[in-house]
């Protein structure tokens, strides 16, 4: 029986690469005031900086409904099995909404996952998940190996302002972290599904030869992820960055979408690691 791959718009996957892999990607919603949006289906990036930065109205994000996973879900075939893998449930109800979803549809062979991840760290591991499910893994096998992808996997996000994340609420322990670093620019990182702290840096460039010294550090990397949000040129600089110290040259480079775009802000750059 074949495996279908759904996952949710924090993923950060290029939207070439899902449909190469066929991948389900259920959307979180983006509210400006009384205005909801899909991500990534009613507004996409380069419509929401441009409001993200010139609005005086703060975006707030929500997780999808457990009616939108009932309808990825019926649309996949009755044969398939699904294996739904979400973004941390530290950070957002989507994962909640999917097990409402497959309780819904107990007919059916559904298994879903809490990936305790966001943006490319989660996108990285349902690439890998993807294409073990096209190479016609059973659900079990591509569980099993999408559990230890998760455990491997990791995401450093340098941002340009703090502003972002701490008027969006998704803070966690790293409220204490940034609370008083007026012009410094933290590296974030994810630890059991929750935001954390990694480095207080004073300008970008400082910002930018750690992410390299992170990057120096790995020894065991399959595959790796550039993010950011608004500024490419500075994506394109980290890929470079990649390529020299890692040796790899498949690097997925992916611009954040609305979903974590409304917390990381303008300016924001990072990569992602999956290691073997």
């Amino acid at each position: 029986m074949s495996t279908v791959i759904v996952t949710d718009s924090t993923c950060d996957i290029p939207s070439e690469i899902i449909n190469k892999l066929n991948i389900h990607v259920v959307p979180c919603s983006v509210n400006f005031g009384i205005e909801s949006y899909l991500d990534g289906v009613e507004i996409k990036a380069e419509e929401f900086y441009n409001r993200l930065t010139s609005s005086d109205v703060f975006p707030t994000t929500s997780q999808p409904t457990p009616n939108q996973f009932l309808e990825i879900y019926n649309s996949i075939p009755k044969e398939s099995d699904i294996l739904s893998i979400h973004v941390s449930e530290k950070l957002s109800g989507t994962y909640n909404s999917a097990l409402q979803a497959q309780k819904n549809l107990s007919d059916r062979n559904i298994q879903v996952i809490d990936s305790q991840l966001a943006s490319t760290a989660l996108g990285l591991v349902v690439i890998e998940s993807a294409k073990q499910a096209q190479e016609g893994k059973s659900i079990e096998e591509i569980s099993t190996l999408t559990n230890n992808a998760l455990a491997n996997s990791n995401v450093f996000i340098l941002l340009d302002t703090i502003e972002y994340l701490k008027r969006g609420g998704r803070i966690g322990k790293a409220q204490a972290f940034v609370g008083n670093l007026l012009k410094l620019r933290p590296i974030l990182t994810l630890n059991d599904g929750a935001v954390e702290g990694v480095k207080k840096t004073r300008s970008k460039q400082a910002g930018m030869n750690y992410l390299q010294e992170i990057l120096q550090q790995q020894t065991n990397l399959v595959s790796v992820a550039v993010l950011y949000t608004t500024n490419e040129q500075e994506a394109l600089s980290v890929a470079n960055d990649v390529k020299e110290i890692t040796n790899i040259d498949n690097i997925v480079i992916s611009q954040c979408g609305p979903a974590i775009g409304a917390h990381a802000g303008p300016g924001a750059v990072g990569i992602a690691l999956l290691n073997g």
